[in-house]
């Protein structure tokens, strides 16, 4: 909000930043550490392209969320995700959930219920 433009504005310009700074960072830390890596994703360029669109949409929604609403409120709503992806995985993988994972989720659950009505 600090920026002075707009909701979507400030949005667009915080994750451009953050987007640029995290991009760098890992091209730097996978030159130096894993090279080899990047034979790899040259081979698998489509997916590696699909799975950076989908998650820079995903990062969109995220800081526009954040620039509507309290930024504590729409993390703790976020953490709706990881029940998703254990279903996900349930469900389409075929893996077992654990009984600790189940619980987790339980608790996840119970925690953005109770932020959700007395917040």
């Amino acid at each position: 909000m600090s920026l002075g433009s707009t909701f979507i504005e400030n949005a667009a310009i915080t994750l451009v930043y953050m987007m640029t700074v995290q991009t760098g960072i890992c091209t730097v830390y996978v030159a130096v550490r894993e090279h080899r890596q990047f034979l790899v994703l040259t081979r698998h360029l489509r997916l590696a392209f699909f799975v950076g669109a989908t998650s820079a949409f995903g990062s969109v929604g995220w800081y526009t969320a954040m620039t509507y609403e309290n930024a504590a409120l729409v993390r703790s709503l976020g953490q709706i995700e990881l029940i998703f992806t254990l279903l996900i995985t349930y469900f389409f993988f075929k893996e077992k959930v654990s009984i600790r994972e189940f619980f987790g989720m339980l608790a996840i659950t119970i925690s953005v219920l109770i932020l959700l009505l007395y917040a």
